[in-house]
């Protein structure tokens, strides 16, 4: 049974094992124009639209460490490993650039891809997923930028690092997800309207109704195939996904934030919701063990709940 979990989560020093509280406000560093941010363990990067790379601490300030390209449109980080961390930055051109933390280049790749973006470190180097004019393409890179892999998917379609080997593909239908191998055709049924996003260990979708959760396979002793989690919210924009699973933070057009546990069935969003934004809410995430959740817009903030 093919598993949506992809990655060792060690819950052993977690902080999001407890009840959800109300969000309060705890710091919104001075970033000007920020683009897109990524959680490295409790450490906040941002990108602004001048490409300045900003590492905030919660509890101690924010520094610049970085200047990159301009027009950022996506950021994400690679897990730690003896090479030291890399920042992948995707700009509005579709040109990927690799970065070391200390501003070094290490190399540049022109991927084509400039809306509906995705772009995610794994096993075998790096995977970026994007429409590209009228169709929509999925690029496995090994760690040096080399091409492993190209593939033309369905619209809307996510992959999902493995511990090995290159990503699954992931997409939506009516029926549930399709998780797929890589190069195996995804077939011509017309998937649902869900945007897919990928957490370390489930899939969660968002729709113009609310938020849809896949939580699985779950082994095969449970007897549960893809359990769904469906959060009701008409003026949804965004949302993100604790690192267990069980805690599910939403954000609306309006610039609403709220989190609700991610209980099986029907649920609405939690009481403790704040205004958090003057605009949509187009970032929100859990930093790794759950003491923080960020949001952005017009600026960051990041919450304790």
């Amino acid at each position: 049974m093919t598993s949506l979990c992809t990655r060792s989560v060690d819950l052993s020093n977690a902080h999001f094992q407890h009840p959800v509280k109300p969000l309060e406000a705890l710091v919104s560093p001075p970033v000007s124009n920020p683009r897109a941010m990524a959680w490295s363990g409790e450490e906040l990067l941002v990108v602004d639209n001048e490409g300045t790379v900003h590492l905030v601490e919660p509890s101690y300030g924010a520094r610049k460490l970085f200047r990159a390209a301009p027009n950022p449109v996506r950021i994400a980080i690679s897990p730690s490993s003896t090479a030291g961390r890399r920042v992948a930055i995707l700009d509005a051109a579709g040109l990927l650039r690799v970065y070391g933390l200390d501003g070094r280049l290490w190399w540049e790749r022109l991927t084509g891809l400039i809306a509906g973006l995705q772009v995610t470190f794994e096993a075998s180097g790096l995977v970026a997923v994007g429409d590209a004019g009228d169709a929509r393409r999925a690029l496995a890179l090994d760690p040096d930028g080399g091409v492993l892999s190209r593939a033309r998917v369905p619209a809307r379609t996510v992959a999902v690092p493995q511990p090995t080997g290159l990503p699954w593909l992931v997409r939506s239908l009516s029926t549930g997800l399709q998780v797929l191998p890589w190069g195996v055709p995804l077939g011509s049924e017309a998937g649902t309207q869900h945007h897919l996003y990928v957490a370390p260990n489930c899939v969660f979708g968002v729709s113009s109704g609310g938020v849809t959760l896949w939580r699985g396979p779950r082994p095969k002793e449970h007897g549960v195939a893809q359990e769904a989690v469906t959060v009701k919210l008409l003026d949804v924009a965004n949302a993100a996904v604790s690192l267990d699973g069980e805690t599910l933070a939403l954000a609306t057009r309006s610039g609403g934030v709220s989190v609700t546990v991610a209980r099986p069935g029907v649920v609405r969003p939690g009481s403790g919701g704040v205004t958090a934004h003057e605009a949509p809410v187009t970032g929100l995430g859990f930093s790794q063990r759950g003491r923080w959740l960020a949001s952005l817009a017009e600026r960051v903030w990041i919450w304790s709940y």
